[in-house]
């Protein structure tokens, strides 16, 4: 490992510190990455449409199989950084704290938020826990390289709505702190 990767590990490098828009831009960069791919997919659909009509569709079922897979594999790396966004203005947002230490997994960081006086239903941290083991999930186990999992788009926009509601609920509660 190179001395500037080990060192990463124990220091502090944020500049502005991690905050919604975070979480915005995580969703924006995925949908740009997907769209390239899949633009890139009608670009080639019509210079084979042209060069071989006869053969097009079948020619173009396996890259178009092949960009909806990598999409899939997109939108899991999405849900994992939203996750460990979320998790870092949990921690040094809302908690004040310079990092996790003590603090391992999200159920803990939730009963952490509880003790500091945060208000979150138990359905809200349900949900945010199923999420995170979906994550752990496809972190610890991935799937196959050709059989992604159910995981698609609207998935981790419902996960992303649910930390922006939250931390817009959370940011509330600070306030009144």
């Amino acid at each position: 490992m190179r001395t500037e990767l080990s060192l990463y590990i124990d220091q502090r490098y944020w500049v502005y510190g991690v905050s919604e828009e975070d979480l915005e831009h995580t969703i924006e960069l995925a949908r740009g990455f997907v769209n390239a791919s899949y633009e890139l997919v009608r670009q080639e659909y019509a210079r084979v449409r042209t060069s071989n009509p006869e053969q097009a569709d079948d020619i173009m079922d396996d890259i178009v199989a092949h960009a909806v897979t990598d999409s899939d594999y997109v939108w899991q790396a999405c849900l994992w950084r939203l996750q460990g966004l979320l998790e870092a203005i949990i921690v040094c947002t809302f908690l004040g704290r310079p990092d996790s230490t003590g603090l391992v997994g999200l159920k803990a960081k939730l009963q952490a938020m509880r003790d500091s006086g945060f208000q979150i239903g138990d359905a809200d941290s349900n949900e945010l826990l199923n999420w995170a083991r979906v994550r752990n999930a496809l972190s610890h186990a991935p799937p196959e390289r050709y059989r992604p999992g159910p995981l698609k788009e609207d998935d981790v926009v419902e996960y992303h709505q649910l930390a922006l509601r939250l931390c817009r609920d959370w940011r509330g509660q600070l306030g009144k702190k």
